[in-house]
Order: structure tokens, then sequence, then C-alpha cells
């Protein structure tokens, strides 16, 4: 053994010492001279340690810290002009000889390590180094010939250990990117079938996980044999009771599942089955059984109509099953008396709520057609089961599946509120607190209709949960689930409702538990702020609770429920006229300037806004592990999320992150209600906006901070810092967005974009961000396009059926509300700028419009025809070139199934029109505009067409020659037909003009098409379409014009055609009227 290994020997020794000081002084000398100064000697010594060492507890421990030494990263000086760092670790920083003698021990030990555990950690150690090394391009050719040699090995531990490898390096065996299946079977037929130790072939069934994860597979047809083999394995784990081996593989089996589902399909109906009889298993550990079930409910979750197709029973089969396990709950006595609820919550991995968690996920991916016939055949038997368990466990299902099942459940709600409503008076209190989460989850997925049909049903039965003084539990619950109804409910149905509610509320912010207290408080500014005006005649009663409950002693127990008196307090000062609060506003001040430690309270944002900065700004804890050994210490109950990517477990401690996305919400309601209020914090919120647009952790933090920052910047449009943030927020944006995954983060980007150019005008960029912009813009317009492709695909596949479509369209509406933003940016784009930028457009985006239009796809078509009409609108002759190219289009899409396109179709002709940019070609199809509109009857697109055909019509640019005499009388006909515009405010005055213009000049068609004239003048004056623009000049006398037209008309009638004429009309219309014409 050289020096330096037996230096490093010595160090180790030490670091494994009990002795602070001695192992705090080893880690530094190794670091300090063995890495950072001599890592030539340093890392080729550990190496050999792993491999000759006498004690394997040395020779392990060498090696884990070989790979974390080795692999340190190492942030390089710029080399360049253009200042980029690189990165590299001490293994790449010494010469290749060194690195070569490294590989070469560490081949040694693979070879020779017989301890198991020393060999697992060493297996790690190469794992880590050869992806490190594939990585950068480098080669480890001696490697995967010396993992063959462990496979091809008598000892089971080393064939063993070679699959683990394998696991961690799947792309060691096919190197060159082509998966070789004569290769594949060569590795993993026998270990699949391994007689010797059920061990190695749970590491070959998970190396083959890997590996087709890595192969990335389009088909399952080439891996069917090698499915059937990987799944052969669980049977047999089972009869050999290798219970922990069993729990791997199923865990495996659930990672392929989540990426590659369809390679499950050939075998689906016998998984279905063995996963089942696994589940339900009695003498297997809880464990196991739940990891069986989240195997089926994987394949339900990322495969749900090959699942239905393939597997038609399988809500039959695996629904029972769910609910036998939310009916294990057993009651707990600390469940009744605890004084803090968060600490008793309900444990992830119990039964009961992996079931409940089960109904919900089966009834939102495998739809209401396949949950609901099945749920509800078992539920109303639970209901009357005299065992408190299924009772309770029958009122979860049915509020984990409303949401997944609205459909089918909306059409019998008023026996799902029969059904559960009663169970708010069950004999056991457990089970009327699942009643009332029910009716709380019920209030929520079926809002309005709930609250608008059953509150007479609701709202009593949830008060006589709050009574229940016995179970403080029940109370809370009762009060939460009144929060929920009240968020939608009507003012007059809550009314009749209030004196006993506030009365009960009152009470329970007495209680003598912290948790009811804060409930009821949280309750009270629900219902005041749905009762409106109707809340103040309890104010009286209310406010001096809460003042009391602000005056407490300052101790951690009651910060939240003061937190919430606090909010409560604020929201019904703003709900009741000032000379009501006037009376208690000092002593609530006083309270608030206590609570916050200030003598004086003012100015209230420069207390308040420090801690609510600093809440904004706080990062996750972050850990990168080795090897799941490490992962252990990062327990999901301690708050630790778990993700692999490339090949790292990344372990993320999330549970602070909403309190850091409610702090940037409050910090964007403090600028949008502030206004220039809030302008000396504009910087630093913006400081804190602009980084979180790259917070990965949270997609709620990245879609309320895109979201603040326009609000933020009309606070401080001309601050400099402001406006440098401003472009520092759009470079993360443009790297972010062509590629974005989000849908809704790219929705409020585009929003936040727009508002902002609303905001600062021109000033919203610089030449070089605007084209970055239209670049992205049309980025994501060709990103949508792949994806209508994908889409379409998807209703090609196997095992495409009706639910399928559902689904489809869900993710087709989604992204449709991007495209509608990123037509809104591109209109705040024109409407700023005009024609300067339509040439910076032109490729990007309208290029692909001028496709768009062509295209099958409504959003599509609808996006295109969108941008062309603000093209037309707002660059006028600089756009009549896109007409020529899009007439027809225009022309064709008045005839479109959908109204939408119709209206978006009928706009822009008629902007077109009216700025005399329409020619010949364009008038083309006028006879189509005439058609298509004289049959349809949806107002909104009736009046664009009908206002765009009189623009054409009144157009001083159509010659006779283009639209001759007859033809144009033909349209007129059909245009008065269509009269009146009533909705479109903008609209309505030209066109009633031109009407009056017409009957003064008697024209002929308005005679022969008398009837028709009469009714929409009638139409007008009922409506009072013009009534009130008598303030504004420009339209001043036009309601009193239509009024003397159809006096006049009317009373030229005949007196049956009077008669005729007045019975036409409806009550309604006749008593409005009667005014008119006395």
């Amino acid at each position: 053994m050289d020096q330096a290994a037996h230096e490093i020997s010595q160090l180790l020794h030490h670091l494994a010492s009990s002795d602070n000081d001695a192992r705090a002084l080893a880690e530094q000398t190794l670091r300090e001279k063995y890495v950072d100064q001599d890592p030539t000697h340093g890392l080729p010594a550990l190496a050999l340690l792993a491999r000759s060492h006498p004690e394997h507890p040395i020779r392990a421990f060498a090696a884990v810290l070989l790979r974390r030494l080795a692999l340190s990263p190492i942030v390089q000086p710029a080399a360049g002009p253009d200042g980029t760092k690189t990165h590299t670790c001490p293994l790449y920083l010494i010469p290749d000889a060194a690195r070569a003698a490294v590989l070469q021990e560490l081949l040694g030990a693979l070879a020779a390590e017989t301890v198991s555990s020393a060999r697992r950690k060493l297996c790690d150690t190469i794992a880590e180094i050869a992806k490190s090394m594939l990585n950068r391009k480098l080669n480890w050719s001696e490697l995967m010939p010396a993992v063959y040699q462990c496979i091809q090995s008598s000892d089971p531990t080393f064939r063993e250990s070679a699959f683990h490898l394998l696991s961690s390096v799947p792309v060691l065996i096919f190197p060159n990117g082509t998966l070789d299946m004569s290769s594949v079977n060569m590795v993993f037929s026998h270990a699949l079938s391994d007689a010797e130790i059920m061990s190695v072939r749970v590491e070959a069934l998970n190396a083959a996980v890997q590996l087709l994860i890595e192969a990335e597979p389009e088909t399952y047809t080439p891996f069917q044999a090698l499915m059937v083999q990987m799944l052969n394995v669980l049977p047999a784990l089972l009869a050999n009771q290798a219970e922990q081996e069993l729990q791997k593989a199923l865990t495996s089996l659930v990672e392929l599942a989540t990426s590659f589902p369809k390679l499950f399909r050939p075998i689906l109906a016998q998984l279905v089955e063995f996963a089942l009889t696994l589940a339900t298993h009695p003498s297997l550990e809880e464990a196991t059984r739940h990891m069986s079930l989240e195997l089926l409910l994987t394949l339900a979750d990322e495969a749900p109509s090959m699942v239905r197709k393939v597997a038609p029973t399988f809500a039959q089969r695996v629904i029972p099953v769910c609910l036998e396990m939310m009916a294990t709950i057993e009651d707990d006595q600390d469940w009744h008396t605890t004084d803090n609820i968060e600490d008793t919550g309900d444990e992830n991995d119990e039964a009961y709520v992996i079931g409940e968690q089960a109904m919900d996920r089966l009834a939102r991916r495998l739809g209401a057609s396949a949950v609901t016939p099945v749920a509800f055949n078992l539920i109303p038997t639970m209901l009357r089961s005299d065992q408190w368990a299924r009772r309770h466990a029958a009122l979860m299902a049915i509020s984990a599946i409303g949401e997944g099942c609205h459909k089918s459940m909306s059409k019998e709600l008023k026996n799902v509120v029969e059904m559960v409503v009663p169970f708010t008076k069950d004999p056991h209190p457990r089970v009327r607190y699942a009643a009332c989460n029910c009716i709380g989850q019920l209030a929520t997925d079926f809002a309005p209709t709930l609250q608008r049909k059953y509150y007479t049903h609701i709202i009593p039965a949830l008060m006589s949960c709050m009574d229940d003084a016995a179970n403080p539990r029940v109370q809370a619950h009762g009060a939460a689930a009144m929060v929920n109804f009240c968020e939608e409910v009507d003012k007059s149905s809550l009314q009749q409702f209030l004196d006993p509610l506030f009365a009960k509320l009152v009470a329970l912010s007495g209680s003598a538990k912290i948790y009811v207290q804060e409930q009821a408080i949280t309750t009270m500014a629900t219902v005041a702020d749905a009762a409106e005006a109707g809340f103040a005649q309890y104010y009286p009663a209310v406010m001096p609770a809460l003042l009391g409950i602000l005056g407490m002693p300052n101790q951690q127990e009651v910060k939240l429920l003061r937190g919430k008196a606090m909010e409560c307090a604020t929201l019904i000062a703003m709900a009741v006229k000032r000379d009501v609060f006037i009376g208690d506003a000092p002593a609530f001040l006083q309270a608030l300037a206590r609570i916050q430690g200030e003598h004086d309270f003012l100015p209230y944002l420069a207390t308040v806004m420090p801690p609510l900065l600093s809440t904004a700004q706080m990062k996750p804890e972050v850990a990168i592990v080795d090897s799941e050994e490490d992962a252990d210490e990062y327990a999901p109950e301690d708050g630790w999320q778990h993700a692999v990517i490339e090949g790292q477990r990344l372990c993320i401690r999330t549970s602070l992150l909403d309190e850091k996305y409610s702090a940037i919400e409050m910090l964007s309601c403090y600028a949008r209600n502030l206004g220039t209020g809030f302008r000396d914090w504009a910087t630093q919120t913006m400081a804190v906006l602009v980084p979180n647009l790259d917070f990965y952790y949270h997609d709620g933090v990245r879609h309320v901070s895109a979201a603040a920052m326009a609000v933020v910047i009309a606070a401080a449009p001309d601050v400099p810092e402001v406006r440098a943030a401003w472009s520092d927020a759009l470079v993360r944006l443009f790297r972010a967005l062509p590629e974005e995954m989000d849908p809704e983060f790219t929705h409020q980007s585009l929003l936040a974009i727009a508002e902002v150019i609303a905001t600062l005008g021109e000033g919203a960029f610089n030449e070089q961000q605007a084209t970055e912009l239209v670049s992205v813009l049309g980025a994501i317009m060709a990103d949508y396009a792949e994806r209508v492709k994908q889409r379409e695909a998807k209703r090609h596949d196997e095992d495409y059926d009706p639910e399928s479509e559902e689904a489809i369209e869900e993710e087709a509406q989604m992204e449709s509300a991007v495209l509608t933003q990123l037509a809104y940016l591109v209109q705040a784009l024109l409407r700023v700028y005009g024609a300067k930028v339509l040439g910076l457009l032109h490729e990007p985006v309208l290029a692909k419009a001028l496709v768009c239009v062509r295209e099958q796809e409504e959003d599509l078509v609808l996006l295109g025809l969108s941008l062309f009409d603000d093209a037309i609108e707002y660059c006028g002759a600089a756009a009549a070139p896109y007409l020529g190219s899009v007439g027809d289009v225009y022309i064709g899409a008045l005839q479109s199934g959908s109204l939408a396109v119709r209206q978006s179709a009928a706009y822009g002709i008629g902007v077109a029109a009216r700025l005399a940019l329409v020619d010949a070609p364009a008038l083309g199809g006028h006879d189509a505009i005439a058609r298509a509109r004289d049959s349809e009857d949806e107002a909104t697109a009736v009046e664009n067409a009908v206002a765009a055909l009189a623009h054409i019509l009144q157009s001083p640019v159509i010659s006779e020659a283009q639209l001759p005499a007859a033809q144009r009388d033909e349209l007129l006909a059909i245009w008065v037909r269509a009269m009146p515009i009533v909705y479109d405010e903008e609209e309505a005055p030209a066109a009633t003009r031109f009407l009056v213009s017409l009957i003064d000049a008697q024209h002929p068609v308005v005679l022969a098409n008398l009837d028709a004239v009469i009714h929409a003048l009638l139409e007008l004056v009922y409506q009072g379409v013009h009534e009130d623009m008598d303030e504004d000049e420009k339209h001043r006398g036009l309601h009193t014009a239509v009024v003397e037209r159809a006096r006049a008309a009317v009373n030229a009638l005949s007196a049956p055609q009077k008669q005729a004429l007045w019975k036409s009309l409806d009550d309604d219309k006749k008593l409005a009227l009667k005014e008119y014409f006395k």
C-alpha cells in the first residue's frame, strides 16, 4: 500500500470515530490534502482502499468517499471573453493515467468484493462515475465486459450487484443509442428466472425497467416477451414469501407504468387479476397490498382508454377493493380530544386514506360512465351498515368521486343530497364529520346548482353539526363546510338563516378549542361576504368577539387564530358603512399595532412589507443524494418530496412553499389595490418576482409571480429600477416560453406582457426585445400546431373511446386559453405600435396565421382570423395585402359550424369595409355572407354579420360594377330583415342610422319589407338601445328618431294590420311599448 493510501486509511478510521474533533480534523485533512491539493494521488489511493483494504467497512467507506470527492463540483474561472464559467470535478482534473488507475482499481474491486454491503456501495460508486463519464462523452470500454462477467458468475451476489449497477446506468447495454433485443435477452433471460435467489430476479427486473425507460419505446411489440418475463417474477416472489422483494418489484413496475403504460397492454388482463390478488391478500403487509393497488391506479392514470378497452371490468373489480380499504378506519380517542388537529391528521399511508385517494383518481381518469354505476351500486348498502366505519367510507367515497363523476352525478344531485344530509345526525361523530366533509366537497364540485336548489336541506343540516358541543371536531367541520357552501350561495337564499347562523358562529368563536375558534372566524368572514348588506345588523355581536381575540396575549398557539380574526375584522370593516365601523376603528388599529410589535402602526406598509418580502423570497431546502439509502434521510413525513432527474435523486422540502405562494399573492393584492401608493415598494417587489419566474419547485409560485408583474409595474412605471427588472423578466420569459410545458404559466405570462404593453406603451420593449417576443409567439404557435397533430393521433389510437375524447377536449380547452391570450397580446402590440410592427410580425406570426386559417382545427382557424382582424383594424391600408390572401377564407368562415369563427369572420369583414379596404375579390362571397346570417340565431354572431353587411352596403369604394343594383337590393333586403343590432353598442348607432336613412328615403326595399322594418324599430324601442346615448353628442336624438319612425310606421297600418302586429308581440313587450303608442 503506497503512502497516500496508508495516510488516507488512517484518516478513514478517524472519520469513523465518535470523537467530533478527531472526525472534523480528518475530514479537513482529507479534503485539503488529497482532493484540493493532490487529487492525483488521493483519488487512486481511495480506489485502492476500496479494492484491497482488509476491513470491509473501510472498503465500503472508501468507495463512498471516492464517489463524493471525485465527483464533487468545482467551478472553474471564465476562460473566454464572454465570461462564461464552467464546471468540472476532481476526477477530470487529474492526469489520464491517474484516472485510468482509479477505473482499473474499481473494476478490480468489482471482480473481488464478496461482502454484500460493501459490494453495493462499490456498485453505486461505479455507476455514478460511469454516468458522469457518459455525460462527458468519455469511454469506459472495460466496464460492460466486467458487468457481463458478474452476470455470468456462479455467485448470486455478483449477479445481483451487476443488475443493481445496470439499473443505475442502463445505457451501458446500448451505448450507441440502438437497443439490440438479442443483447437484451442475453442479459436478462436467465436472471429474470433465477431460481437460486429472489433478490437477483428483483434487481434484474428493476434493471429491465430502467432499460425500457431509457430506451423510450414507441411500441410495445418488440418487448412483449421481455414484459412477460418481468411480470412472471411477481408470482415467484409471492410463492417464496419474499415480501420485501415483492414490494421492490411492484415499485419498479409502477415507475415503468408511469412512463410507458402501453407496454403493459398485452398482459393487462392477467396483471389486473394478479394485482387484485395481492391487494386483497390477508396475510400480506399493508405496504405490499397498497403498492399492488398503486400499480393498477397508475395504469388507469396514465392510460385510461387502454384500461377501459382491454380490461372492461376494471372498475367493477377495483372499486370494491378501494371501498373496503376505506372501511378499515379505526376510531381513535385522540381524534376526539386533540387540541391541535394538524398533529392528528390522516396519515397518507393509512389504508383508508389510500382507498379514498384511489376513488378520486379512478373517477377523474376512468370517468363518470365507468365509475358512477359501480360506486353507487355499492355505496347505498354501505350507508345502511350498522358499522360506523362503513358508513364513514361511503360518505367519503361520494365526496371523493364528485369532481370526476360530475356529469353523471349532476343528473342525480337531488338523490345524492337526500342520501348524504341525514347522516349529519348519525349516532357516531366520525360519520357526522364525514357527512360535513361530503357536503363541503359537493358544495365546491356542484356549485352553484347545489346552493341554488338545496340550500333548505343543507344549511340547517350544517348548523345542527355546529351545535355538537360534545364533539368539537364535528362543530369545526360543519363550520368549514359552510364556508364552501356560502362561497357560491345567493344572498336571498342565505337571508332567512342569518340570525341563528351568526348566533352559532359567535358562540363557536368562544370555544375552548382554538381550532374551533379559528374555523368560526373564517366562516364568519365568508358568510358576511355572502350576506353583503344583510350583515350590518349582526355587526354589534360579531366585532366585539373579534376584538377580544385580537386582544389575547401574544403566544405562539394563538397566532393563527389572531391572524384569522384580523382578516375577518378587516373584511367586515370593508363590508359595513363607515359610521358602523368608526367606533371600533381605534381599538382595531391599536390591536394591529400591538400584534406587529410597533409603537406606531403607521405607515402600514412599512410594517407589513418586510416580513412579506422575506417570505416571498424563501428558498426550499434541496438535497441531491447518491443512492436510495441516502434518500431515506429525507422522509416524506418530514415534508420532503423526491424526484429523479437525469439519474440523480433530488429531494426537496416543500412544506413552506405554500406560504411563499401566499406571500406573493398578497404582494400582488397590495399593488393592485394601492396603485401608485405601492410605488415605494415596487423595486423590491420586482426583485422578488423576477427570480421566481424560474421557481420550478412550485407551479403556483411561478403563476402568481408572472401575474403580479403587470400590477407592480403599473404602480411605478417610470422608476428605472422597475424598468430594469422588467427587462430581466423578459429574458427569463423568452427563455422559458418556447418550451414551456405548463399552459397556465404560458397564459399568465402572455397576459402579463400584454398588460405591461398597455401600461408602458411603446416603452415596453426595445427593438431587440420586440424581435425576441414575436419569435417566441411564433414558437408557441408552432408548438400548438404540433400538439394538434398529437391530439389527432390519439383519436386514431387503438384504445380510443368516447371517454378519451373528453380528455382530449379538456387538454385542447386548456391550450385554447393560451391561444386566446396570444391573440390578445398581438392585439396589444398592434394597438400600440400600429403598422410599425406589422413587418416584424409577418414571418414569425402572420405567415403562420395564413396557414392556421386553412386548418381544420377550430382554435387555429379562430386564432388566424383574430390576428388578421386586429391587423386590419389597427394597421389599416398596410394590412390590405392580407385580405387578398385570406378573403376567400373569411367568406367561407361565415358558414362555419362554430359561432366564434363566424363572429370573428363577420367582424373582420365589417372592419375592412368600414376602413374602405374591401375590394372586388373580397366581395366575391357577399351572397354567402347574406345566407350565413339570414339563418343564424345566435345574437353576437348575427350582429357582427349585420354590422359587416351594413359597412359593405355603405362602402364608398364598392362600385356598381362590383355590386350591381339588383344584387345590392337583394343584400339590402336580407340586411333589413336581420336588423336590429341591440347588443353591440359600438356598431348599433351606425346601423340604426342607416336604417332610419332608408326609411326616410322610402327605399323600395323598406317598403317591400315593411313588417320586418316595423319589428326592428319596435325591438329598438323596447330594448332602449339608444335611450342612454342621448347624452353623447355624436348619437344625440337617435332614440327620438327611432321612436318617431316607429310611431309613423305603426300609425300608417290599417286596423287589422295593427291588431295582427300587437297580437304577434309577447306580453312583456306589449306592456313596455304601451307608453309609446297610446
